[in-house]
């Protein structure tokens, strides 16, 4: 299977910063082209660059899903 294209990727909140949203869809590009991840099909990024009270490193959220 191939990685989810980056057009491909939908968003729930706009990301203004063009470096982050770069970055982002780059590890959601990268992230689906290993084996382990490689059968999704659909990725959403549900929140950009963030921190949460039990994950106090900076990350993003994503939710990768299959057709199915």
């Amino acid at each position: 299977m191939s990685a989810i294209p980056r057009h491909a990727v939908k968003f729930t909140q706009r990301i203004r910063n063009s470096v982050l949203r770069n970055r982002t869809l780059t590890l959601i590009e990268t992230a689906t082209e290993k084996p382990d991840l490689a059968h999704f099909t659909i990725a959403t990024l549900k929140n950009p660059s963030h921190t949460s009270h039990t994950d106090l490193e900076a990350h993003a959220t994503a939710l990768l899903v299959t057709d199915e």
